[in-house]
């Protein structure tokens, strides 16, 4: 294990983590006030939005204020025209744990259910696996909504986005992916 359990997101939604970015440039720097630029949503579910965005590196967490800024990449994404945001977050989401380890898993094994899945986020972090089956719902949304997973419709999902990358990747393959 090397993640907390706040490091495997439960924001359902990866659009609205992207949409955190604007409410942290609109000043609205509290998980209470982000939930609500969100569209009414409690403080409990701004902070899962907020430890999201900070998950993927867009946020960074000010514990003693208890307030929110944006990283360089976050200001920058929010910047991107819908297209390359989108790109941009494909590749940063396979990239970022614990989604890198199921799609991983996934290209190893051919694919997964979400039983399978459970197992490699609770490898990942302490989590029950009850808590373990609710995180699996998130990662799939993202997945999906990123159209990074197809399934099968017997259960399983199976990596289908940009080719992935080893760890000692040239730079000219690294840009080549993000061409894709």
């Amino acid at each position: 294990m090397e993640l907390q359990s706040v490091d495997i997101p439960q924001a359902d939604s990866i659009w609205f983590v992207v949409r955190v970015l604007d409410a942290v440039y609109e000043d609205r720097v509290s998980a209470r006030d982000i939930g609500a630029y969100l569209g009414d949503k409690v403080g409990r579910q701004g902070s899962y939005y907020v430890h999201a965005a900070r998950i993927l590196g867009l946020v960074t967490l000010d514990p003693q204020r208890h307030t929110v800024a944006l990283t360089p990449y976050g200001r920058a994404l929010r910047t991107y025209d819908p297209v390359a945001r989108e790109r941009a977050l494909r590749h940063l989401v396979v990239r970022t744990e614990p989604m890198r380890a199921v799609v991983h898993e996934m290209v190893r094994r051919g694919g997964l259910d979400e039983g399978a899945i459970s197992l490699v986020l609770q490898r990942l972090a302490p989590l029950s696996a009850s808590t373990a089956e609710r995180r699996v719902r998130t990662v799939l949304a993202w997945l999906r909504d990123l159209k990074l997973i197809d399934g099968d419709g017997d259960g399983n999902w199976h990596y289908c986005g940009p080719k992935l990358l080893a760890p000692s990747a040239s730079s000219a393959e690294v840009q080549a992916a993000l061409a894709s």
